[in-house]
């Protein structure tokens, strides 16, 4: 979990521990999420966002074309476990 600025900073900016890793983000279509997004698929992760939509949708385009997008409620038990 991202507790602050800082953290993200040194999550993208990280040589990475594993090659390639499927990545859930919840939340994922908000401000801190999408840069996270677009972070993570730059550095050649499997994305996927799980989001409601309510606050707004702030992926970029091309962000979005990289990730596999679940709308929906992070409690519902069956599309978080679909979207994993």
């Amino acid at each position: 979990m991202i507790s602050s600025v800082e953290n993200f900073d040194d999550i993208c900016n990280a040589k990475p521990r594993f090659q390639f890793m499927k990545i859930l983000i919840t939340g994922g279509a908000g401000f801190i999420g999408s840069n996270l997004s677009r972070c993570l698929v730059n550095k050649g992760h499997e994305v996927v966002v799980l989001d409601s939509l309510l606050r707004g949708n702030k992926l970029d385009k091309e962000t979005f074309s990289k990730i596999k997008f679940f709308k929906g409620d992070v409690r519902s038990r069956q599309l978080v476990l679909e979207a994993s």
